[in-house]
């Protein structure tokens, strides 16, 4: 198999891994699926970190394929430490927040999404 297809295929070995570390296998195998549809740039130890982090990882793939979609710059890495900010903040869904940053004609996500933006954003409220 190439190595682009294994990045969204989990081992028996890894599944059982993730299964005694409490991750919800059947999950992550399913936002793989979407990842792979869309050619994303995850795989399953990224989303079960994620997940063990107290991300939200079907958001996570969702935003990532409504960035791609859009035709906005967001890297996962971005993603990932964008949702934590917005889970941090008590605020909506990584989703939700892209949906808003479009209606503003933003684009590129990862140079807007940077620490200087979320707090003249902050300052702003």
């Amino acid at each position: 198999m190439p190595v682009e297809v294994m990045r969204y295929r989990l081992s028996i070995p890894a599944q059982l891994c993730m299964m005694l570390r409490g991750s919800p296998v059947g999950k992550i195998k399913s936002e793989l699926k979407k990842a792979e549809r869309y050619n994303l740039e995850l795989d399953g130890t990224a989303l079960e970190a994620h997940y063990l982090a107290q991300g939200d990882i079907t958001d996570l793939v969702d935003s990532l394929i409504f960035a791609q979609e859009n035709g906005m710059k967001l890297s996962p890495m971005r993603a990932m430490a964008q949702q934590f900010i917005l889970m941090h903040q008590g605020e909506i869904k990584l989703r939700d927040k892209l949906n808003a940053l479009k209606g503003a004609g933003i684009s590129d996500l990862d140079s807007y999404l940077t620490k200087e933006s979320i707090q003249a954003e902050r300052e702003n409220r």
